[in-house]
């Protein structure tokens, strides 16, 4: 996968694929996102649960695989470890990694 090759430069601390047992419950089911990843930055360590999609847009992705995003974004809202917050992320097939990197203090 193209994020996943990406992620191999630049200030990537932690580059995970997250378990299968990695699940976080919804109304719409069970939802395992994909990678866990930690950037480096001025600030210290940006810490994301990322979602990567092979689709060019968002309303591209199936309703009920969308609505497990929206109810994942939910989740992470306000979680953190330690001191940092966590952030989630969606990346799409022509999303590169940079742009992710370019972008984490979104």
């Amino acid at each position: 996968m193209k994020f996943a090759k990406d992620a191999e430069t630049g200030p990537v601390k932690v580059f995970a694929k997250l378990p299968r047992r990695f699940l976080i419950p919804t109304p719409a089911g069970n939802y395992n996102p994909d990678w866990a990843v930690v950037i480096e930055n001025n600030n210290g360590n940006t810490k994301f649960i990322v979602e990567t999609k092979g689709f060019d847009h968002i309303s591209d992705i199936p309703k009920s695989e969308r609505l497990k995003i929206e109810y994942a974004r939910k989740a992470f809202e306000g979680k953190s470890i330690g001191l940092r917050a966590v952030k989630y992320k969606v990346a799409m097939t022509q999303d590169p990694f940079t742009d992710f990197i370019g972008n984490i203090n979104d």
